[in-house]
């Protein structure tokens, strides 16, 4: 953690509280992003650091270090621009707790694009409202009848959105709807992601 805190602030130790209020200071680079310059960064120096343990109610687990999540982020990265999600494109997240969430947090991060999270419990009504205000590129969503059924009700009223995207895909009933599998981007995506540069960089205040 020292690592990461010292590029960023010129202290790190103190000797009271009160030297702590008058001098804590952060120096956040232009460049500054936290999918590169944090998660990134501690996958180059500690490849093995657990950075998220992840379970749920069906007895499901998933440990992931910060090099998983850096390579899994790099993956999603590439398969979303080949799809076309550019910078200050708008994704909605609709994935409840599930552990994908952070991966594509990173990936979009990474690109450059907006996230937007929602509930899972979102009507028909919701999601117009919510796709069509944001101007929503693609949707990401867990596999789930209830939310499928209601965004398969709103895609009629959503010119704006190009991409539907499945997380956890439990069937196969959703084939031929024009969804994609989140695991099967992710697999066939190159693992060699560039971080943009020029007008596609990011900057600390995107």
């Amino acid at each position: 953690m020292n690592h990461i805190l010292s590029k960023y602030c010129p202290r790190i130790e103190f000797d009271s509280y009160e030297d702590f209020y008058n001098n804590f200071a952060i120096e956040v680079p232009e460049n500054f992003n936290f999918a590169y310059d944090v998660v990134d960064e501690w996958a180059r120096v500690e490849p093995q650091k657990k950075a998220l343990v992840w379970c749920n109610d069906e007895d499901e687990e998933k440990t992931l270090t910060f090099t998983e999540i850096s390579r899994l982020s790099d993956r999603l990265a590439n398969a979303l621009t080949g799809l076309g999600i550019v910078k200050g494109d708008i994704v909605l997240l609709v994935l409840k707790q599930r552990w994908e969430y952070w991966v594509c947090a990173i990936a979009l991060n990474k690109i450059g694009a907006i996230l937007i999270p929602a509930t899972a419990q979102l009507t028909k009504k919701d999601l117009v409202y919510r796709l069509n205000a944001s101007e929503a590129k693609a949707l990401i969503t867990l596999d789930d009848a209830y939310v499928r059924e209601q965004v398969a009700a709103a895609l009629p009223e959503c010119p704006t959105l190009e991409h539907r995207i499945l997380v956890n895909t439990k069937t196969e009933d959703w084939e031929g709807e024009g969804w994609l599998s989140f695991d099967e981007l992710v697999e066939q995506a190159s693992a060699d992601w560039q971080r943009p540069t020029g007008d596609a960089a990011t900057t600390n205040d995107d």
